[in-house]
């Protein structure tokens, strides 16, 4: 004999009951609009110290590009991706691409004009 009735299907299709967090109550019209001075001031500061920051490298950028006879944009493309191409150096060859780099070079120099897919042995 079954135990269920119609209490125990109604139960059993109707959505669990979750637990909610509830919001804290809204701060005051004041409240807030301290708060946004305050994330303004600190934002103003943020900027400055950045401001800072980089004129101060715009100025090392231009004494090395005097000193070494260079633009300054040459030392700032150092200082700003040279790091990514220090962190992303390749020590290892890879064979094929040096295969390839080998025979291109062996066309180049007996002038034939051949693309690069002729390269490859079947």
């Amino acid at each position: 004999m079954s135990s269920f009735t119609s209490k125990t299907i109604l139960t059993a299709s109707q959505p669990r009951s979750r637990q909610t967090q509830h919001r804290s109550a809204p701060r005051p019209k004041h409240q807030r609009d301290e708060k946004a001075l305050e994330r303004a001031r600190v934002q103003e500061e943020i900027d400055a110290a950045v401001n800072e920051w980089f004129d101060s490298t715009k100025k090392l950028a231009t004494n090395l590009a005097e000193r070494f006879n260079k633009k300054p944009r040459y030392f700032l493309d150092i200082f700003f991706s040279g790091g990514a191409r220090m962190v992303h150096h390749q020590d290892k060859v890879n064979p094929h691409n040096a295969f390839n780099s080998l025979k291109a070079q062996e066309l180049r120099d007996g002038e034939k004009k051949s693309f690069l897919s002729s390269l490859h042995i079947c």
